[in-house]
């Protein structure tokens, strides 16, 4: 399993810091349940767990370090979990526009000077695109396979289960973000997403010498933290 270099500056000035931690994670079929951890090697063992496995864009190998960074500094303050799960849906964000936001259909933009101009696809058309376009189902993700449980359904925009991953992202964003608490799961379940979304790229063209593509190797970040 890939590791993430980066995080070991961090990880080396956090480590002085006693304390315990304990976080909400999901158990068997999705049932909440609490992980503890009572040494900082424990949590930060648990964090660099999540590490991304798929070739990614270096811009996006960059963000997941900045996820990883901010889940580790919650040895700190639990506050920081809360600012964690907002730049792991950020993450999210980037990648599937990435990935599918050309696929999808674009929101217009009132301009009367360019009545035809458009906004990029929405986050929730995005991800929803994983679902009914890029044949995302539960068994292809190993979150379910660990957990059980149905998370798809939740991806998708006319889901009748709420709230869907989109809902939850819109009351941290938009609402007030200390309130409901983590998302037990998060980190996990989106890396288990961009590494699907990314599972085959680049394509082989781009993997040949001055192909100008900034590709990070599965476990690469930012260099210094």
């Amino acid at each position: 399993m890939p590791t993430n270099a980066a995080l070991k500056p961090l990880a080396a000035k956090l480590r002085r810091q006693k304390g315990v931690m304990g976080v909400p994670w999901p158990d068997r079929d999705l049932v909440p349940a609490w992980r503890a951890f009572n040494t900082f090697d424990d949590w930060y063992a648990f964090v660099d767990a999540f590490s991304l496995n798929a070739h990614t864009p270096l811009k996006l190998s960059e963000r997941w370090t900045r996820v990883q960074t901010s889940y580790l500094f919650a040895w700190l303050s639990p506050d920081h979990l809360i600012a964690a799960d907002l730049l792991t849906f950020t993450a999210l964000e980037y990648a599937v526009v990435d990935r599918y936001g050309h696929l999808t259909k674009p929101r217009p933009v009132y301009d009367p000077k360019n009545p035809h101009k458009l906004m990029r696809t929405s986050f929730g058309k995005a991800l929803d695109y994983i679902v009914t376009g890029d044949g995302l189902t539960d068994a292809a993700l190993p979150f379910c396979q660990k957990h059980g449980g149905q998370v798809t359904r939740r991806l998708v925009l006319k889901s009748p289960i709420r709230p869907t991953l989109p809902d939850i992202r819109n009351r941290l964003a938009h609402g007030e973000p200390l309130e409901p608490g983590p998302t037990a799961g998060l980190p996990e379940l989106v890396r288990d997403l961009i590494d699907y979304a990314y599972r085959d790229w680049p394509p082989p063209s781009a993997l040949q010498p001055f192909a100008g593509v900034e590709l990070a190797l599965p476990g690469r970040g930012i260099p210094n933290v």
